[in-house]
């Protein structure tokens, strides 16, 4: 495990949270965003086959967890709250076996995986995202798709960077103001 991306996603851990949504940086082909819906910040990529890749952060449970998210129009015979293994490849890299949640999003079908952030699974699973060059997926044999994943490193460091914002702004500039049992109010 990479000690800078620990210690980043651990740090991330430990801050208030702000629901706000915006849109944070483009990074080549990567778009970053704050989700008020998942409270946390994502990198977004939509890739030629109509698939939609989603990776980032959720902190709506009040626990940081990586969210992996695939969508495609195409995948209609997905069912909402089933689970899914799937196979992802990132590079020559060993396969990861994922189970993931079949879910709607807004009419769109896909698969949601959440995993606690300061796990070494999503620590690794981090790593290999961000220093390879393309990750494949497939279903039960069935290729989902092959993915470039040109500026994936930078991508990462810009959510890293958008949620530390998010976080950051949201602590309270008073903090003898916030505590509901504070004694000396």
């Amino acid at each position: 495990m990479r000690p800078a991306l620990t210690a980043a996603i651990l740090a991330l851990s430990a801050l208030p949270l702000r629901a706000d949504v915006t849109d944070w940086k483009m990074v080549g082909t990567w778009d970053i965003s704050h989700y008020s819906s998942s409270e946390g910040c994502l990198a977004y990529a939509e890739f030629a086959n109509g698939t939609a890749f989603f990776i980032g952060f959720d902190l709506s449970t009040g626990d940081l967890l990586l969210d992996v998210t695939l969508m495609n129009g195409a995948w209609r015979s997905i069912v909402p709250g089933s689970d899914y293994t799937v196979q992802a490849v990132f590079g020559a890299e060993t396969p990861w076996e994922l189970a993931m949640i079949g879910e709607d999003f807004d009419g769109t079908p896909g698969l949601m995986m959440l995993v606690d952030a300061t796990s070494d699974q999503a620590a690794l699973f981090i790593e290999e995202f961000s220093k390879t060059y393309v990750m494949a997926w497939r279903y039960n044999g069935a290729p989902l798709g092959s993915f470039p994943l040109a500026g994936s490193r930078a991508a990462f460091e810009e959510v890293l960077a958008c949620q530390r914002s998010w976080t950051v702004a949201a602590a309270p500039a008073d903090p003898f103001a916030a505590p509901v049992t504070d004694p000396f109010r």
